[in-house]
């Protein structure tokens, strides 16, 4: 019994290390407006960028990620859900990133979707000239993308051809981004090195439903036309003290970076 529990136990820690692995954290300060209601407020998040050694990366909201590990994690179920009510994360997408091609998992209502674009579908203005940003030399780039229009900064003083979102494809490394109504703005704060586990952040017990950008863009527009207590009603739930104010169309409670009109 115990040689048994001995090779049971080495062969656990040696799958528990297989499991790790070595990546470049690049965090990013986010400054968003997320509010209809409030459309001038902004917020502060932090957004991680992930590069492993293979150069596959994963982009998310720091507490998303946070979040997401809670639930996945080995702990008894009170304790997931009070890790996970510690963390109050604003948008809810996750870029996985390999090959060329973006896996974007988005949340629409209480479904989430998962849908797949390559890198090279951005088409990139890069404006001639170089500029100082903090202790970068960068280059300025414009793409449209999803709905927005956005402004890069990248340097080459990175090398890498990495960013925050999908923005890859460019000859450098991304420093900032941001649309052109500042709805998002990514800046880099700093970088590090950590040691993960969990890269994929597999849910056994969330549904994801694979779909085409297309298909994902007219759920999205679904979506848009529906009150709020209609969203909620559909999941079985009602919220009847809710303010007049918050029961219109189009709220958007997962604050999606893909806009429709």
């Amino acid at each position: 019994m115990n040689k048994l529990f001995t090779i049971f136990t080495v062969f656990f820690s040696f799958y528990t290390f297989a499991q790790e692995k070595s990546v470049m954290r690049y965090n990013y300060q986010g400054t968003l407006k997320t509010s209809k209601i409030e459309p001038d407020k902004t917020e502060e998040k932090i957004f991680v960028l992930d590069i492993d050694s293979l150069k596959a990366s994963r982009f998310m909201e720091k507490d998303l990620l946070e979040r997401k590990l809670a639930f996945t994690s080995n702990k008894s179920k009170d304790e997931r859900l009070s890790i996970a009510l510690g963390f109050r994360p604003k948008t809810n997408f996750i870029v996985f990133y390999t090959n060329g091609m973006s896996n974007i998992q988005a949340q629409v209502g209480f479904n989430t979707y998962k849908y797949t674009t390559k890198a090279k579908d951005l088409v990139w203005q890069i404006v001639p000239g170089v500029e100082q940003w903090n202790d970068f030399t960068v280059q300025k780039a414009t793409t449209f993308y999803e709905g927005r229009n956005w402004t890069v900064l990248f340097t080459r003083d990175i090398p890498l051809i990495e960013g925050p979102y999908v923005f890859k494809n460019l000859p450098g490394f991304v420093v900032k981004a941001w649309d052109e109504d500042d709805i998002y703005v990514f800046e880099l704060l700093n970088s590090e090195k950590k040691l993960i586990d969990n890269w994929e952040l597999k849910d056994s017990k969330e549904e994801l439903t694979e779909v085409t950008q297309n298909q994902y863009e007219k759920a999205l527009r679904v979506h848009r036309t529906k009150y709020l207590q209609e969203t909620l009603k559909e999941k079985g739930m009602s919220a009847p003290d809710m303010p007049e104010k918050f029961n219109v169309r189009g709220i958007d409670t997962n604050h999606s970076i893909y806009k429709v009109d």
